[in-house]
């Protein structure tokens, strides 16, 4: 079934991130923190859900 391949691939692609990339997510969520708790502002670029933070 079509829908099963795309979230297997989904799910795959989104553990090759956390795989090679968590530390850097970990880095920029502190450097956004650090800016917020600062009073400064955090710009964000992307489409759809990627504005939320």
């Amino acid at each position: 079934m079509l829908a099963i391949e795309w979230l297997n691939n989904a799910r795959a692609v989104m553990s090759k991130i956390e795989e090679s990339q968590l530390e850097n997510i970990k880095k920029a969520a502190e450097l956004m923190a650090d800016s917020i708790q600062a009073g400064r502002w955090v710009h964000t670029f992307g489409c759809g859900h990627a504005t939320i933070p």
